[in-house]
């Protein structure tokens, strides 16, 4: 799936942002121990998208479990923003559509 530098960018620092919050949330639904496969996967997309050159449109190649933890994630952290978001803020606003495209581009790559 191609982003654009500014898509990549805007995805790494929500997922660098939410990482705590997401290890805190694996460990409720998961469990000590089940947790830790579940938080390597977040960690290992995270280090693989903090590797690619921000400056130019990359193409984001994931394995299946890779490419459905981050769909998961997208699906879940767009609706939370959803809902506690103003609606006179333009920059949250624009931000949350682009979050919302990425993760619709997602779910219709894996569809196909």
């Amino acid at each position: 799936m191609k982003l654009t530098s500014e898509e990549l960018a805007l995805m790494l620092v929500h997922l660098k942002m939410m990482r705590k919050a997401v290890k805190k949330g694996l460990k409720k639904t998961y469990g000590l121990f089940g947790h830790r496969e579940k938080m390597k996967l977040y960690d290992e997309i995270l280090e693989y998208i903090s590797t690619m050159d921000l400056e130019e449109d990359q193409e984001l190649q994931l394995s299946d479990e890779h490419h459905d933890m981050l769909v998961s994630f997208m699906t879940w952290y767009v609706e939370e923003l959803e809902k506690g978001i103003d609606n006179s803020d333009d920059e949250h606003r624009n931000a949350l559509a682009t979050l919302k495209a990425i993760t619709e581009k997602m779910k219709l790559q894996k569809v196909v």
